[in-house]
């Protein structure tokens, strides 16, 4: 199951930094800006749009030490519509660690929460849970995460994680939700400075009011850097996925995750791709297919531009839980004008298709000021 939820910090962690070095943070990045939106609630139909204003702050507290690093951050974003469909709003908050207790034995855990009725303008929101969440339904997540990663020597190294999710979209007989517990165990084997190949398997069970199922991933892995600028990291297995009430059914189906990425003084892009099982609130524990590029480049020393797109396929869950399709594109354009003070436009945009729902298409564009603060 591959989790990208919102408000997760990427926690890093420095072992040569001095015994006695810690440090405490706080910061923050707030944000206004001026819109135009079309259906920016994903309702199937609607095509009505509506200008809008949007305020959104993020804050970041960090502690390091020697041995560690913990993130607490979180931020809230609301887009207020001058002529219709109101307001749509997220919240999030994520609280992480990361911890060495040996030279060669490290570990993390993590918390996230998120609540959103924006869903796919919304950067925030993994693609993956748009095709359960439609209709401009509020969606809340909470998930918890633990690893620990053990190096054997120069060459080897073993790494353990689970996951816990629990999802929930609409309010009172329309309401529904899931719960999922995942696990992941690989192992790698550096055969030169450039290429560490391995092994790794999956193991995820997801239970909701109709739908049962359990996935099992086994599959090979490699790291591979092409050049110190292009690097490629992958895996490729099976799925094996049963399905439990109300009907009983085996599948198995081809798995992997592909990203290549390749990192210039000024340039940054990456490709990825990938298959995996992913949960829904509608439709139970799907197989989805999906695909991306990003791609940011500096024009000046204070001036860039970047782009994404990402396209997603759900399909193979539930007993007649049919397929969805989704579609995400963004760019934008940022100039610093002090230290502390932004100012940029950009652009998103979206469609998703759906048998049961139908589909939808949304489209956003707006200039903005962001200041830092701390």
């Amino acid at each position: 199951m591959r989790c990208t939820h919102i408000g997760v910090v990427a926690l890093g962690l420095t072992a040569s930094m001095p015994a006695a070095a810690q440090s405490i943070d706080l910061s923050a990045t707030v944000e206004g800006a001026a819109g135009y939106a079309v259906n920016p609630q994903l309702r199937p139909g609607e095509r009505g749009g509506a200008g809008f204003g949007r305020v959104s702050i993020s804050p970041v507290l960090s502690r390091a030490t020697a041995l560690s690093q913990t993130v607490l951050s979180g931020s809230y974003r609301r887009e207020q519509y001058f002529s219709s469909f109101g307001r749509t709003q997220s919240i999030t908050a994520s609280l992480g660690h990361n911890q060495a207790f040996t030279e060669h034995l490290r570990g993390n855990i993590g918390v996230n929460y998120t609540q959103a009725d924006n869903l796919l303008l919304n950067p925030d929101i993994d693609l993956s849970q748009v095709n359960s969440l439609t209709d401009g339904r509020k969606t809340k997540s909470l998930s918890a995460q633990a690893g620990l990663s053990w190096t054997i020597g120069a060459d080897d190294s073993v790494n353990l994680s689970g996951q816990y999710a629990h999802s929930r979209s609409g309010t009172g007989l329309l309401a529904n939700s899931y719960n999922q517990y995942s696990g992941d165990v690989s192992y790698l084997h550096a055969i030169s400075a450039w290429t560490r190949i391995g092994v790794r398997s999956s193991y995820s069970y997801f239970d909701n009011s109709a739908f049962s199922s359990t996935s099992i991933g086994p599959g090979v892995v490699i790291d591979h850097s092409f050049t110190p600028i292009w690097k490629l990291n992958g895996d490729v297995g099976i799925i094996i996925q049963r399905s439990g009430a109300p009907v009983n059914s085996t599948s198995t189906s081809l798995g992997f995750h592909l990203s290549l990425c390749g990192t210039y003084p000024r340039t940054t892009m990456c490709l990825l791709a990938g298959r995996q099982t992913s949960a829904s609130a509608f439709g139970g524990q799907q197989v989805q297919t999906n695909v991306g590029a990003s791609y940011s480049y500096k024009l000046t020393e204070l001036s860039s531009i970047s782009a994404s797109a990402n396209y997603g396929r759900n399909g193979g869950g539930a007993p007649n839980s049919g397929s969805s399709q989704v579609f995400r594109a963004s760019a934008n354009y940022n100039r610093t004008l002090t230290e502390r003070i932004s100012i940029g436009v950009e652009a998103t945009g979206g469609y998703y298709k759906n048998g049961v729902t139908g589909n939808a298409r949304s489209i956003e564009g707006s200039a903005y000021a962001r200041v830092k603060i701390g």
